[in-house]
């Protein structure tokens, strides 16, 4: 999943909005519009996507360290959550 997250953002990211389908009910779907409102590409290019091992992250190899780290729906995965949660005092910028 990690990787079509970081597909699906850095799209938007160069296009701005994106198109998805969402199940209504069975298999009725409907076709709905993501959309980054009212940023300016110049702004979008400030932001980046990368994935990795957030048990084991590597800063020099990822471009860090961030301005930020989405971790979302993370936390209760990983074996040590703590680890990681410490490890992100060296990994996101001051």
């Amino acid at each position: 999943f990690s990787h079509a997250f970081v597909d699906t953002a850095n799209r938007m990211k160069s296009e701005g909005s994106i198109e998805y389908s969402r199940i209504v009910s069975g298999d009725v779907t409907e076709t709905k519009t993501a959309a980054v409102p009212n940023i300016p590409v110049e702004d979008r290019e400030r932001v980046s996507f990368v994935q990795g091992n957030a048990c084991a992250l590597d800063l020099d190899a990822l471009g860090g360290p961030f301005d930020g780290i989405v971790a979302a729906n993370l936390l209760c995965r990983l074996p040590e959550p703590l680890d990681f949660l410490k490890s992100m005092e060296t990994a996101i910028n001051p």
